[in-house]
């Protein structure tokens, strides 16, 4: 159940932001005066960390059986944010500032 819906999920997410983008660029005049510059986005995305191979990957370990978030290490990843948002003595982090006023 599980891989049926990561896979569901997956269809409907690219469908849907595919979708709600055309109907985006379709009520945009600036977009219908300079279709070149959306074309030329469109060809920069395909550059963007968010379809690289590495993020696709990623996100297609949900789909295989038996995977479980917690089978990634993520223990570096919540240090290193732990020491951007609170600071490496929990004082000079950039959310310690927010929290203390």
């Amino acid at each position: 159940m599980r891989l049926t819906t990561m896979w569901i999920t997956h269809a409907l997410f690219v469908l849907e932001t595919g979708g709600w983008t055309l109907v985006s660029l379709a009520m945009d005049p600036d977009a219908r005066r300079h279709p070149m510059q959306v074309l030329r986005g469109f060809w920069r995305l395909r550059k963007s960390p968010f379809t690289s191979k590495r993020a696709v990957s990623q996100l297609m370990q949900y789909t295989h059986r038996g995977f479980h978030p917690n089978d990634r290490d993520t223990t570096t990843l919540i240090a290193d944010w732990r020491a951007r948002l609170f600071g490496a003595d929990g004082a000079d982090g950039t959310l310690s500032e927010l929290l203390a006023s």
